[in-house]
C-alpha cells in the first residue's frame, strides 16, 4: 500500500507506520484513494517515485500477494503497472509528455445515472 500512495504522491516520510497508510485510506472528498487513482496519469508520477516502488514491489511475489488478499492484489497490480508506464517513459518529461493523458480524462467520467440503469 505504501507504493500505492507513492505513485499518487505522497511521500515516504508521510507513509511510515501502516496507521500512516490507514490515514490515507482514511482521506474523504478530493484526497479519498479511489479518486486519486482514478486521476492519476503515469506522466504526473516522479520518476524517482516509480523507481522506488519498483524497488518495494521487487521484494514480492505476485501470487503470494493475492493469495493473501484479492483487494491487496489489485493495488499490487496497478502500482506495478503505473510504475512500469513511468519508467517506460523518459526520466525527465518534455511539455509534450507532461499530462498528455495516456489514460484518457484527468478527472473520472462521471456517467449519468440514466446511463448506469438504462444499460442492463
Amino acid at each position: 500500500m505504501r507504493s500505492v500512495f507513492l505513485l499518487l504522491g505522497n511521500k515516504m516520510s508521510e507513509l511510515k507506520t501502516w496507521q500512516d497508510i490507514v490515514i490515507q485510506l482514511n482521506k474523504i472528498g478530493k484526497d479519498n484513494t479511489k479518486r486519486r487513482i482514478q486521476c492519476c496519469v503515469p506522466e504526473d508520477i516522479e520518476y524517482l517515485a516509480a523507481k522506488q516502488v519498483e524497488l518495494i514491489l521487487c521484494k514480492y511475489d505476485e501470487e503470494l500477494v493475492f493469495d493473501t488478499t484479492q483487494a491487496l492484489g489489485v493495488f499490487y497490480n496497478w502500482a506495478e503497472c503505473i510504475a512500469d508506464e513511468r519508467l517506460a517513459l523518459p526520466e525527465v518529461l518534455t511539455e509534450k509528455h507532461k499530462s498528455s493523458g495516456l489514460f484518457g480524462r484527468r478527472t473520472p467520467l462521471l456517467l449519468p445515472l440514466n446511463f448506469l440503469f438504462n444499460n442492463r
